[in-house]
């Protein structure tokens, strides 16, 4: 895979999970004397889709500047990242999606939603796409990781800026040259003559 469509595609992941932590999830609604809608969103129901965008959203920004075995490791880590992420996920679904009113109010509670008192007749919860679309993306992540693990050693090699040889030759001619060329002839002097600390 290359490094542009990689990065792209991690960039697009970390973006749509950072969004889906912060959209509502489930409509929570409880009948009892008075009908109460509530909302469940995606960051009180599974922190973690968060707190993974953000991971994954850094890990795009050091794969930027990384080079060499570095960019391996950051493939690792975002496939880690993702698997920790997809299994969250899949652990809590079926306490999300059971019928018995046991099971749901006690997966809701994790999520900051409690549904207590006697005169609570029913609790239906609606449900949208988002914990599907979150666990895609976990999905996609891994996936992502993987290939970066698999490519990165063919990526272009980074550019170093700022790290130039200096000039060898102390000639006035290869002095001139060096300045044209954009170096810093006078680098090894000032290496040299620095003060001591």
């Amino acid at each position: 895979m290359k490094r542009g469509i990689a990065l792209g595609l991690l960039s697009l992941v970390a973006g749509v999970l950072l969004v889906s932590g912060s959209v509502e999830w489930a409509d929570v609604r409880v009948s009892s004397p008075v009908q109460l809608n509530l909302a469940a969103t995606g960051q009180g129901l599974a922190a973690l889709v968060s707190a993974i965008g953000v991971v994954l959203l850094g890990a795009v920004g050091a794969l930027t500047i990384a080079r060499g075995a570095g960019r391996q490791v950051l493939g690792a880590l975002v496939a880690i990242a993702s698997v920790c992420l997809a299994s969250d996920l899949g652990a809590r679904m079926p306490g999300w999606f059971a019928s018995s009113r046991p099971a749901l109010e006690a997966a809701l509670a994790h999520g900051g939603v409690k549904i207590t008192g006697s005169s609570v007749e029913s609790v239906t919860v609606v449900w949208n796409a988002w914990p599907f679309v979150a666990l895609g993306l976990a999905l996609a992540g891994v996936g992502l990781g993987v290939a970066i693990v698999l490519s990165a050693r063919n990526w272009p090699r980074g550019r170093r800026r700022f790290e130039r040889e200096p000039a060898t030759d102390a000639s006035p001619a290869a002095t001139w040259d060096a300045q044209t060329a954009g170096d810093d002839p006078t680098a090894s002097v000032h290496e040299h003559s620095r003060p001591a600390d």
